[in-house]
């Protein structure tokens, strides 16, 4: 080979290197998001119950991203994103909190800003 042709394939390899890896920290934020989203589900998964306020009081979530309440309108499907929790239902609006999870308590605060503690209930 000459010396052109070899240079011509190192460019080429350059070029190729530069557009393979130009959104790696892109694609490795989506990984670990993956996987703090799959760890944040299945710490969420299981009956959840609280005893006061308003509204549903107990909650059980499913690995297939279904979940039930004790609200007849409040059964379906459930999505998460980031620290965002969305729950689907049959003919209303979604219910949408910001939450958290800690020493077995699951922190659900919707934008108007009451929060909803619900204590993890053991099989």
């Amino acid at each position: 080979m000459t010396k052109k042709v070899i240079k011509l394939i190192i460019a080429i390899c350059v070029l190729i290197s530069i557009v393979l890896f130009s959104n790696l920290p892109e694609r490795m934020t989506d990984i670990i998001e993956t996987f703090e989203n799959k760890s944040t589900v299945s710490s969420m998964l299981g009956r959840w119950e609280r005893n006061e306020g308003k509204g549903i009081q107990k909650l059980e979530f499913f690995n297939d991203g279904t979940y039930t309440s004790d609200h007849p309108n409040y059964n379906g499907n459930y999505s998460i994103n980031g620290h965002r929790l969305k729950l689907s239902g049959i003919l209303v609006d979604p219910l949408v909190y910001s939450f958290e999870i800690e020493n077995n308590e699951l922190i659900l605060t919707p934008d108007s800003g009451e929060i909803r503690v619900f204590a993890k209930i053991k099989e």
